[in-house]
């Protein structure tokens, strides 16, 4: 099913690899303080699929890949509302500084990604790792793969003058394109697209979040009010009907499959779901009511150690976490900041807000202290583009030729360590 998912996506996600935005200011309405190093560290783990049914002469089989030439693609979000990525100079200009390996069947095949040199949607870029083609059309055999990825990063805390940022209207002109991306060429697997009720993949029917957005502004436009009182209007509202519950992850202890998703459109519908799909959920609502949002799967690196208490998780791996960012421009300062709500904080904290939220300042939303320890994985559940992950969408794709296994196991493992900026190298803005 993810294999079908991600060709449609590929369809419509395409033209959201545009030019690279033009430059804005940073928001003066989010400051950012107490910055801190880490250094992020994913393993992928793929290994061929194994019958649970064995032959007559009893001996196990287990499925042989044999491909000519493959990518796989990893995610990255290059700056986020909390985080730049470390930068490096690369041929064509600065470039994440990313390193690790890929290794099919115990050999080591690139410790030189490549970087893809446009944006698609929310403002992701891609570490490719491609392998070569063998001399002579030469086929790679083997039954697994591994992928090590290191990224540097600096994550801050985050103080949002939402006083001051509500005053901020709608722009008159277009969206910047990193913000444009989420509304014009939206089409995020589990957010406007995946799986329908008859087996298909496709758009989903957004009407359920039509519907809760009609409900929470009583019929009127959403643009009625200015961008900040609308995104807190409706996380206000949302947070206090969806109820957490259900699986979240598959997979446990050191790694994962991937995550449990069923759809923005029916964690609405029934105000149901699991706090992933709860983030899903509010990136749609906004996007659907006009403000751009995009979704941020993160690693809470306090929270896997277990210093956030709220935050323990005894359904999948500690410290993956998940909150949603919608997009502050103001045209008078032509400023740009990206805004984290985190809803799922937000409803462990109390399932019921004051009478007086919308008056006063609703906690978890802008203003996030312990964000400088939450380090962003990515924009989407899936990458962006056409290629194939194994049973629920982790982060990680890859294609191949002449085709990729209908099936297979894969694993996905995170975690971080602190780190100071290596000598030369520079964050996103290019300060050193």
């Amino acid at each position: 099913m993810i294999a079908k998912i991600a060709v449609l996506a590929a369809a419509t996600l395409t033209a959201a690899a545009s030019a690279q935005p033009a430059e804005y200011k940073d928001s003066p309405f989010i400051k950012k303080s107490r910055p801190k190093n880490w250094t992020l560290i994913v393993d992928v783990n793929v290994t061929s699929f194994r019958p649970r049914t064995t032959t007559s002469d009893d001996i196990p089989r287990q499925d042989l890949w044999q491909f000519t030439t493959a990518s796989v693609v990893f995610p990255l979000p290059v700056g986020s509302g909390n985080m730049d990525m470390v930068m490096t100079d690369g041929p064509s200009g600065p470039e994440p500084a990313v390193r690790g390996s890929l290794t099919f069947a115990g050999t080591l095949i690139t410790d030189e990604p490549l970087i893809s040199r446009v944006e698609y949607h929310s403002g992701t870029k891609l570490s490719i790792w491609q392998f070569p083609r063998l001399e002579g059309g030469g086929l790679y055999k083997g039954k697994k793969l591994r992928l090590h990825i290191e990224e540097d990063v600096t994550c801050y805390k985050i103080a949002f003058d939402e006083k001051k940022a509500s005053r901020v209207d709608w722009p008159t002109g277009p969206w910047p394109t990193e913000a444009a991306t989420t509304l014009d060429n939206s089409r995020q697997l589990f957010v406007e697209l995946g799986p329908l009720k008859d087996g298909t993949v496709g758009l989903y029917d957004m009407t359920p979040i039509d519907d809760a957005i009609k409900r929470w502004t009583g019929g009127e436009d959403p643009k009625a009010i200015k961008p900040v009182q609308l995104a807190k209007w409706l996380a206000g509202s949302f947070v206090q009907e969806f109820q957490p519950s259900g699986r979240q992850m598959v997979g446990r202890n050191a790694g994962f499959e991937g995550f449990d998703l069923i759809g923005a459109p029916s964690a609405v519908a029934q105000m149901r779901g699991s706090e992933f799909d709860m983030v899903c959920a509010l990136a749609a609502i906004y996007r659907r009511a006009g403000l751009p949002a995009r979704t941020v799967i993160g690693y809470d690196a306090a929270g896997a150690k277990g210093k956030r208490d709220f935050l323990k998780e005894k359904k999948g791996p500690a410290g993956i976490k998940a909150w949603v960012e919608f997009c502050l421009y103001d045209e008078s300062t032509d400023s740009v900041g990206w805004v984290p709500v985190d809803i799922v904080a937000m409803r462990k904290s109390s399932s019921r807000l004051p009478n007086n939220w919308f008056s006063r300042s609703l906690k978890y939303f802008g203003t996030q202290s312990g964000f400088d320890g939450m380090i962003p994985i990515a924009f989407q559940f899936h990458p962006p583009t056409a290629v194939r992950a194994y049973g629920t969408p982790g982060l990680w794709g890859w294609s191949m030729q002449p085709a990729p296994p209908e099936q297979a196991y894969q694993s996905i493992s995170v975690q971080a360590n602190t780190t100071s900026t290596r000598p030369g190298q520079k964050n996103k803005s290019g300060n050193r």
